[in-house]
């Protein structure tokens, strides 16, 4: 599996960000991921970002994620995400300030091409439309290009002007890995981490149930 960089604690993960980190640990040992990692936004305060996804041939994407839904709510300027924040825009400075660090201690070294997407783990999003609530889709990491995670990276980073060179992982370890030992944990998602997840999504589908039964309301 993928080796990990962690800095956030377990506790203070929401679902949505251990569904994705459990996607993330399906890939091979040649891969990098840190969950948590600290960023300036663009009024100077210390944010913290999500993953940092680091490619076996160079290439790191951002990875910012989203629970509850991208509905826009045009007269209150927010969102329906949980922390209500429009998404893109914290994508882009989150992105925007990892590229800073990146090109800051760039050195002699290849560039490190710096991607980004926005993942929502409990959603299918259909492929044929251009964009999804006003975001580009090809910024939209849903359920099913989860699943499918390498396939996506290759899209995103397909492009002629690309060049992905090993030798740039160097950046990476210099900047956002330093310091920390790369872990290999086989079961880093943890069976009580799952069972923590199966016992919550149970108790949605009961909330649920209990909503269509009107007479439970009173």
């Amino acid at each position: 599996m993928a080796q990990w960089l962690r800095q956030r604690p377990k506790e203070s993960c929401n679902l949505d960000e251990l569904k994705v980190a459990e996607s993330l640990a399906r890939l091979s040992d040649d891969w990098v991921v840190r969950w948590g990692y600290f960023y300036k936004d663009n009024h100077n305060v210390n944010r913290e970002g999500d993953f940092l996804v680091l490619g076996p041939h160079g290439g790191l994407m951002v990875i910012e994620v989203k629970g509850g839904t991208l509905d826009p709510y045009w007269g209150t300027g927010r969102w329906g995400t949980a922390d209500g924040d429009n998404p893109m825009i914290q994508l882009d400075q989150e992105w925007r300030a990892v590229v800073d660090v990146i090109n800051d201690h760039r050195g002699g070294h290849p560039s490190l091409y710096v991607t980004k997407a926005i993942a929502l783990p409990g959603t299918l999003v259909a492929t044929q439309f251009d964009s999804y609530h006003g975001i580009p889709r090809e910024f939209i990491l849903g359920k099913e290009e989860l699943s499918h995670f390498t396939t996506f990276w290759a899209d995103k980073f397909s492009a002629p002007n690309v060049i992905l060179d090993g030798r740039s992982r160097k950046i990476f370890f210099e900047t956002y890995g330093k310091g920390i030992e790369p872990k290999e944990v086989r079961h880093f998602i943890s069976e009580a981490d799952r069972s923590l997840m199966r016992h919550t999504e149970c108790n949605f589908e009961l909330l649920d149930q209990f909503h269509l039964q009107k007479q439970l309301c009173y």
